[in-house]
């Protein structure tokens, strides 16, 4: 009967290496969070065809017939998909890259709120742009593609999250609103408050999650927002949902005065010349206060 010794030896350890590894690997994975998660995922795969690759490289072993590509295919795909894991790991965090420094974050200048929009980006472009020059930052959460948004809006968000189940880097699948909650709220902290978010693709997000989800994941993410000195527009076309749950809604929601938002910016540029270097913040613990629930508990949520 043949036998390679040395091959049978090396498929052992490649086998126990990337079923050890893999196991390891899936405990990570499962206390990580965006996009650490789905990079953890995708390692744990890798590991799970190199221990197979082993596998592969025990049974050319001790056959007579050529079979190597038992081992070769496997393997090969193992390196494939590790690498394109970090190169989507490091897509992802392009976003925490481009965050600036904590000593060039401009002075919150926003009245935090949340707010019910009927109108497009497009419509509300003067606006959004005045807000992101007021703030430190503005993150899009949309129906279209990135390059689309831009073209149509005339914005350039700082971050955008594509509401798509299509596998790409800039998309969260819209049946996973625990994913766009951690998107937008992982913007939030990195940026350091005071930060506008503009969610749109409200009649996708219906037609792959219940309506009493949408609604405590809105509200879940208005008070964080509130409590962080930022701002929510939500967009919310007409005759999207019927008037009782469109109600249920403007309960947390106010509908958009642009002219009285614009008023309170001003008033809180003035003030933010007014103000003496150094001095406590009171806007924004008072935005805290609004927010009605703590951090700890959002988390929970």
């Amino acid at each position: 009967m043949y036998i390679d010794w040395l091959g049978v030896v090396g498929g052992i350890v490649v086998f126990l290496i990337g079923s050890s590894l893999s196991v390891l690997f899936y405990g990570y994975h499962k206390i990580m969070e965006a996009p650490a998660r789905q990079w953890g995922r995708r390692i744990v795969i890798s590991l799970i065809l190199f221990a197979i690759g082993g596998i592969g490289v025990i049974i050319d072993s001790v056959s007579e017939s050529k079979l190597w590509f038992l081992a070769a295919i496997p393997i090969t795909l193992s390196y494939l998909l590790a690498i394109s894991a970090s190169l989507h790991y490091i897509r992802r965090l392009r976003t925490l890259m481009e965050i600036p420094p904590a000593n060039e974050m401009k002075r919150p200048r926003l009245p935090p709120g949340a707010y019910i929009t009927r109108k497009s980006p497009h419509d509300l472009r003067e606006l959004l742009m005045l807000m992101r020059e007021n703030s430190n930052g503005l993150v899009v959460a949309g129906r279209e593609p990135k390059e689309r948004f831009i073209q149509k809006a005339g914005i350039k968000p700082d971050k955008y999250i594509w509401l798509s189940r299509t596998a790409s880097p800039e998309s969260v699948d819209p049946a996973k609103l625990h994913v766009l909650q951690q998107e937008i709220l992982s913007f939030v902290r990195g940026r350091k408050g005071s930060v506008v978010v503009y969610l749109s693709g409200f009649d996708y997000l219906i037609l792959y999650n219940e309506f009493t989800g949408i609604v405590k994941f809105l509200f879940n993410l208005k008070d964080y927002i509130m409590m962080n000195a930022s701002v929510l527009l939500l967009h919310l076309p007409e005759d999207t949902i019927d008037s009782v749950r469109e109600s249920i809604i403007a309960r947390e929601f106010e509908w958009l005065d642009e002219s009285r938002l614009l008023s309170e910016m001003e008033e809180l540029a003035l003030f933010g010349i007014m103000k003496r270097e150094g001095e406590p913040d009171a806007g924004s613990e008072g935005s805290q206060r609004k927010g009605g629930k703590s951090e700890e508990a959002l988390e929970e949520a």
